[in-house]
């Protein structure tokens, strides 16, 4: 059998080694972390980049540079045997184990385990005794048991255990994201995956394609729900680098799921051998690989190797549940984490938000009269009051406020959402001078983020013109009356703040409907002396359309999963997935350039973990195929590719996780997605060129856009079916 060099994924913990001469770093750059004989009786170190460097010579003798340290210990002496592996370190690896793997030596002391070297290759630093071992993540190796928590366990990023390199920089800079981190009780839906290796990669290289494989294992020691066949997820792979504060060279497989992961359900990924890197090597299970796997027993201090036990048990469960799977001989790692609650308790929050009665404030002005009033006397059309527009309803709502004292909104280890105040919020109503008595139908227009609800007038306007009323409200943080819009909206570094933030304000959209209702219940709006309190009300609520733009479509998609009113959405450069769109955060804000790539590392991670449960992307599959006792809410997605705000990647995303078709002619194609022509569905994303304000502009493509978003609103209204149309010039 021909020998082909090997690389190990940074997956793991070797043996404590004495330290590189002078490096003041911990042994590492061989496969295992010890010295490698070149064959001339020497003992070499492999850097991470292969080149043998002088470690220690042929007796063993550990190089007494000041900082060198073997196990952690100062003094400690390296053992004598061929592989100069350590012996008696209080925190090194094989010591302190008697108890979780035994103590074969019989001295009753730390085990006398020997670990042969791995095949040579590139090399590959794996530490677990250290405070940032270079571990994927996500994993369940970064969770506690959680009793109270929907899927059993808390997530723990914090230290020891709970720490890898990856997330080293920016919990040094964000250390909050780590408390934010133990509100949740799993990684997110949408979360990436990152796997530390210490050498090149091109994903596309080799088999590379098929080397990476992400299952969805609803019966491997998961929750107690309905048993499913394991699921392949979609996945798209990328390599990265970084050089750290120290000076090394961070290298990163980063994996993204096309799709969002089932909730409260363990996820594998699956590596398989057939990954090589740059050189053509084959990627190895390094020695906490290899535990995991069943292949060597599990080693460590007694909580590692108590935790490596758990882990492999519940790994080998995982990968005997699949019908494709590799032997374990031929995975270089395998993965397993759990995803959290994402959707579930937003639909919880919404019942308890539902069962709050609605206050409204007509006179918010206080000048002792409602201010339903003609155009004329709206300030934003006094000086020019536009014909299409017969009534103005001026005023605010009451919502509940469902975010605890931190900013959160969610299940906690205190329990479920509950109220805990409530916000007023001011909000219009247009009405349209035709036809001149109702029922009018009702669309919602939501405004983006640093904007204001005035800014959806015009759109509004143009609902009016064809006969519907329409409206909008200033979101949190939005509006004459608060401060902060968007730096307060959305929180670089608080998680938990600005995931309750996105929470609250699609919970609000619903609140807003209640209030319109409540408007329309209580108010004659169309001058014909009747309201829905004699059974007449001049708004027809029945079935409403929520639409917005920017943010007011990320949180419109969000809020229309979660009704259970007959709706459809009209969604104007939306999307999902916050990996990138707080990346596109931080460029905006001019922060990007600021930051090292080994913050951006962590910092996208956590983001797309923690603010998964807010993410548009997460709840978008839900629109098609609601859960149990819920109806389909069709929608149309029209963004443009070079927005410089929400970037395609966002649309791209939210239009696969809602397994929507991308309208043709479709100006580019997206891998997974859907191709359909507008005649052959009810749903799904059109692109444009154009920048991020192309619905409000008077450009070709804003009145196109602009055409097919009323079509589909009127053809819904119509007959409970929208229809995707484009303007007949361009057809």
């Amino acid at each position: 059998m021909p020998i082909r060099r090997s690389v190990a994924l940074v997956f793991a913990a070797a043996l404590a080694g004495c330290g590189a001469p002078g490096t003041g770093q911990d042994s590492g750059g061989t496969p295992d972390g010890r010295a490698q004989t070149d064959g001339a009786g020497d003992f070499e170190r492999y850097d991470a980049e292969g080149s043998a460097q002088e470690w220690y010579g042929t007796d063993g003798a550990c190089e007494k540079s000041p900082d060198a340290e073997c196990g952690h210990l100062p003094d400690a002496d390296c053992g004598d045997e061929p592989d100069g592996a350590c012996r008696n370190a209080q925190d090194g690896l094989g010591s302190d184990v008697a108890d979780a793997v035994g103590d074969q030596g019989g001295d009753g002391g730390a085990e006398d385990v020997e670990y042969p070297p791995l095949a040579m290759g590139a090399g590959v630093r794996m530490e677990i005794q250290t405070a940032h071992p270079a571990l994927p993540f996500p994993w369940d190796w970064f969770t506690e048991e959680g009793p109270t928590a929907a899927a059993g366990l808390r997530l723990d990023v914090s230290a020891g255990e709970g720490s890898t390199l990856l997330l080293k920089a920016v919990l040094g800079v964000v250390p909050q994201f780590a408390d934010d981190a133990a509100t949740r009780d799993g990684f997110g839906a949408l979360g990436l995956i990152a796997l530390p290796v210490n050498t090149q990669v091109d994903p596309a290289g080799g088999g590379n394609a098929s080397a990476v494989r992400l299952y969805s294992i609803p019966s491997a020691g998961g929750p107690p729900i309905p048993a499913e066949e394991p699921a392949n997820v979609p996945v798209s792979v990328t390599y990265h680098e970084a050089v750290t504060t120290d000076g090394e060279t961070l290298r990163v497989l980063e994996v993204l799921p096309r799709y969002p992961m089932a909730e409260r359900t363990p996820h594998l990924l699956v590596v398989t051998t057939d990954m090589v890197d740059v050189k053509g090597d084959h990627f190895q299970p390094s020695p906490m690989s290899e535990a995991i796997l069943g292949l060597r027993d599990p080693f460590g201090t007694a909580k590692q190797a108590k935790r490596m036990a758990e882990l492999r048990d519940r790994t080998l469960a995982a990968l005997a549940e699949i019908e494709d799977s590799p032997p374990v001989e031929e995975i270089a790692a395998a993965v397993l984490f759990t995803v959290g609650t994402m959707t579930e308790d937003m639909r919880k929050a919404a019942q308890v938000a539902a069962s709050e009665q609605i206050e409204l404030d007509l006179d918010p002005d206080g000048d002792g009269f409602e201010n339903i009033f003609p155009p004329s006397e709206y300030p934003p059309f006094a000086a020019n009051p536009p014909a299409e527009v017969g009534l103005v309803v001026d005023g605010r709502f009451r919502a509940p406020d469902l975010r605890d004292a931190g900013g959160y909104l969610g299940s906690t280890p205190a329990g479920p959402a509950t109220v805990n105040g409530y916000i007023w919020r001011d909000f219009f109503i247009l009405l349209p001078s035709a036809p001149a008595s109702g029922p009018y139908q009702m669309i919602t227009f939501q405004h983006g983020l640093d904007s204001k609800k005035e800014s959806e007038l015009g759109l509004a306007r143009q609902a009016a013109q064809r006969g519907m009323a329409a409206g909008g409200f200033d979101f949190l943080h939005h509006g004459k009356n608060e401060s902060g819009g968007g730096f307060v909206f959305i929180q670089i570094d608080g998680a938990n703040k600005t995931s309750g933030n996105f929470r609250q304000s699609a919970l609000d959209i619903l609140s807003f409907v209640a209030a319109v209702e409540r408007v329309a219940e209580e108010h004659d709006l169309d001058g014909d002396g009747k309201s829905g309190a004699d059974g007449e009300s001049d708004l027809d609520m029945s079935s409403i359309v929520l639409a917005g733009h920017s943010l007011g479509a990320l949180e419109s998609s969000i809020a229309a999963t979660l009704s259970d009113k007959p709706r459809a959405a009209g969604l104007i450069a939306g999307g999902g997935n916050f990996s990138f769109l707080f990346e596109k955060v931080l460029e905006k804000r001019g922060l990007l350039d600021l930051v090292p790539m080994e913050f951006m590392t962590g910092f996208r991670l956590m983001a797309s973990h923690l603010m998964s449960n807010a993410d548009p992307a997460a709840y978008a599959p839900l629109l098609m195929s609601p859960p149990a006792g819920m109806s389909k809410c069709p929608f149309l997605l029209l963004v443009v590719l070079e927005d410089g705000t929400i970037p395609e990647p966002c649309a791209e995303a939210f239009t696969l996780a809602a397994a929507a078709p991308i309208i043709l002619p479709a100006e580019q194609e997206w891998p997974f997605a859907l191709l359909s022509t507008a005649a052959e569905t009810t749903f799904g994303t059109v692109q444009f060129h154009g920048d991020h304000e192309f619905i409000h502009g008077g450009s070709e493509t804003g009145e196109t856009a602009r055409e097919m978003l009323f079509h589909y609103v009127e053809t819904f209204f119509a007959s409970g079916t929208p229809e995707i149309q484009w303007p007949s010039k361009k057809r």
